[in-house]
């Protein structure tokens, strides 16, 4: 299939990992917004981003399936930060370098790592093998698949079967405010951290 994507998943809901996407950020002196964009079909989510500031997220009552471009990956996503708020897994599937890394988050650290080296017939895995892989996984189907089926409500390959309805929400993450056409995806307010999260 060729695919190649980043992201996280998390038991959190769409607007607390939206509010800690944006506030870790302003932590780290980044001060960005994150306006909503449109909505498309769950597949949207392992699909190439077409431009470097979009934040994909499929929500549902097991939590939450994020992807994101390159770019918001490497400049905005604040992985350890995030994970003083919830737990998270992180992951990197690249199919197309058979080079694959996923890690485990929680109370503001990595507590599992691993990358992945997917040769064919073997792999080679550096770091904690949490997720128990096997030379003969499939990395993508199997591995990732098994590994965020929790945050969904049915099985992750089923999924990507159904098609519609199910609903993937797109959002941009800029670094200047949102211009009169664009909507603020969350309202921040002058509130601690974690009052901002839970909007107390």
């Amino acid at each position: 299939m060729g695919v190649s994507f980043i992201g996280i998943a998390t038991k959190a809901t769409e607007k607390e990992l939206l509010v800690s996407l944006q506030n870790t950020n302003i932590q780290n002196g980044k001060d960005v917004h994150i306006v909503f964009d449109s909505e498309h079909y769950f597949e949207t989510i392992i699909l190439r981003k077409p431009s470097d500031n979009l934040i994909d997220i499929y929500s549902c009552p097991n939590g939450s399936l994020c992807t994101v471009s390159y770019n918001v990956y490497d400049n905005y996503l604040w992985k350890s930060d995030i994970s003083k708020l919830f737990d998270l897994l992180y992951f990197d599937v690249s199919e197309t370098s058979m080079d694959h890394r996923f890690a485990f988050f929680s109370g503001g650290s990595e507590k599992y790592g691993m990358n992945v080296y997917d040769e064919g017939a073997t792999k080679r895995i550096h770091g904690d093998n949490f997720l128990n892989i096997r030379d003969s996984d499939d990395i993508f189907t199997g591995t990732f698949a098994a590994a965020v089926n929790e945050y969904l409500p049915k099985a992750f390959g089923e999924m990507l079967e159904t098609g519609p309805p199910e609903k993937v929400r797109r959002y941009k993450l800029l670094t200047q405010p949102p211009g009169q056409s664009e909507e603020p995806a969350i309202e921040i307010k002058k509130k601690s951290f974690f009052g901002k999260l839970f909007n107390k």
